[in-house]
């Protein structure tokens, strides 16, 4: 570990050393050496720190996220008025889930606050629901082919094409509609393109990590079972969702109850995204869909999100389920929510509070 960490701490100064040379006079930087998991990760042992997001949002700068946190050296040189990112990696592909799924429920959450919550200095050992209610920031990180197309299995839900997506729907329906509910909510953005990064491009070197769970696919689509690829992941400013719904991040919270509803439209969004990857996907549609959102579900709703009368279950994309939220979040506005529906998104939301307190081998 502590080889680990020498060697982390000391490539994370040479890149920045590297920086310097290309920064204007004036300009500065600031970095942040810590863990990834326990900053990233939280759970009942790693809880989230009010102090450390507070001062990591001060810092204002680039953060590089490496393996261990028991010592944080801090380096000076980009401008403050950069926003603030996370460069890290986790070795394998069980943790890089971990990861994103963690990404994805703190954003929730954070959507999911009432308070407004002042700006202060927190006390030591001070805690937090989301680490999202500190600002906006961005994640850098390597993911296993496994994890990288499950990321992106989903067309990207405003339609532009990604030529790199183009082959992966080979997926089940959970985890295309992970895919299109992730997607719905960041920015996914590929740095380096579909390039692989080797293990030996990490120090120490990523473990060879055999996925055995559609293997002749990735194979197939060009995907390299012993190298990572590199995404960058960040929060979007202005989410979109079916019906005309547009919902800032913002870092001060409305307190009117129409703006209050809006942002807790995101929970109910993606309880529904959840739920409808679970139908049976060999069941017809359009009656299973009655079935759940009610009897006078409009079938003109239907054909308008291109779901046909022999259509099963299987056929219908998480685009086409997700069109469908617009007449959810009708009924939910006007009280009228199918009960089935509101035990889905109480259970989800119970879910989302539920933290593992699993441990992974850094």
């Amino acid at each position: 570990m502590a080889s680990s960490l020498h060697t982390a701490t000391q490539l994370l100064h040479d890149a920045i050393e590297t920086l310097k040379d290309t920064l204007a006079p004036g300009q500065e930087c600031h970095a942040l050496h810590a863990s990834v998991e326990s900053v990233l990760i939280p759970s009942k042992a790693r809880p989230i720190k009010n102090a450390f997001w507070e001062g990591l949002h001060d810092i204002g700068g680039v953060v590089a996220a490496a393996y261990e946190d028991k010592k944080v050296k801090a380096y000076r040189i980009l401008p403050p008025k950069h926003s603030t990112v996370l460069v890290g990696a986790l070795p394998f592909p069980t943790q890089q889930r971990a990861l994103l799924q963690s990404l994805l429920n703190q954003l929730v959450i954070y959507y999911m606050l009432k308070l407004n919550h002042p700006k202060r200095r927190s006390k030591r050992g001070e805690t937090s629901s989301s680490y999202f209610e500190f600002g906006h920031f961005s994640v850098i990180t390597f993911l296993h082919r496994s994890e990288f197309a499950r990321l992106i299995s989903a067309p990207a839900p405003d339609g532009t094409p990604r030529d790199f997506a183009e082959g992966i729907d080979f997926f089940t329906a959970p985890h295309r509609h992970f895919s299109h509910l992730f997607q719905t909510l960041f920015d996914v953005k590929l740095p380096a393109g579909l390039e692989p990064f080797p293990p030996a491009a990490f120090e120490p070197h990523v473990p060879s990590t055999s996925v055995a769970a559609y293997a002749s696919k990735f194979d197939a689509i060009g995907l390299d079972s012993e190298s990572v690829y590199a995404v960058q992941l960040e929060p979007k400013l202005e989410v979109s969702l079916p019906g005309d719904l547009v919902i800032p991040f913002s870092p001060t919270f409305p307190t009117d109850d129409e703006q209050l509803h809006l942002r807790q439209s995101i929970a109910l969004f993606a309880a529904w995204m959840t739920a409808s990857a679970k139908l049976g996907t060999t069941k017809l549609a359009e009656p299973t869909l009655k079935n759940l959102l009610g009897e006078k579900l409009p079938t003109t709703r239907l054909r308008k999100a291109k779901i046909g009368p022999t259509d099963r279950v299987r056929n219908v994309t998480p685009a086409q389920f997700g069109q469908l939220f617009a007449l959810i979040h009708a009924a939910s506005c006007g009280g009228s929510l199918p009960p089935d529906l509101v035990q889905q998104l109480e259970s989800f939301k119970n879910g989302l509070h539920r933290t593992a307190d699993e441990k992974f081998v850094d």
